[in-house]
């Protein structure tokens, strides 16, 4: 079986804090798992919000989710087989045309999942899917979240 790379929005973070309950903090501390296990990868910008969120996690006083951060950085991000770093400067240029659609604080993820060619692109972000969905040149294939986490 042949791995396959995901770009995955600030949602993951949301999730593993807490903030959109218990049960979604376990499905995404799990999908940390099944993503190791399965040595699928995700790919990530240099520099970009979804890192910063990354590592403000590590911050967080609350035992639990210092566990959950601590499996995050030493077992997904500084692992090279499961983490796809992107260079801001490897990343594609996005038509003008294309980036007057898509909402600016989400361009980077556009980005990244093009240099990376992933597989799928992992949100709960509407507005971003409505966008994304209006532009067929773009060949993205995104995926709601909890669709995502149900088959996976």
């Amino acid at each position: 079986m042949s791995s396959k790379c995901f770009v995955i929005n600030e949602w993951l973070f949301s999730d593993l804090r807490g903030e959109n309950g218990n049960e979604k903090s376990v499905e995404s501390f799990e999908f940390l798992k099944k993503l190791i296990h399965n040595r699928d990868r995700i790919a990530v910008l240099y520099g970009s919000p979804w890192l910063k969120k990354a590592y403000d996690l590590m911050a967080v006083k609350d035992r639990g989710i210092k566990t959950i951060s601590r499996f995050l950085h030493k077992r997904v991000l500084l692992d090279s087989h499961i983490c796809l770093y992107i260079h801001p400067n490897d990343s594609n240029e996005i038509d003008e045309e294309i980036r007057k659609q898509i909402p600016d604080d989400d361009l980077y993820l556009i980005k990244t999942y093009l240099y990376s060619k992933a597989d799928a692109f992992i949100t709960t972000d509407q507005r971003l899917i409505n966008a994304i969905s209006c532009i067929k040149t773009l060949n993205i294939i995104l995926v709601h979240r909890d669709d995502f986490l149900k088959d996976y």
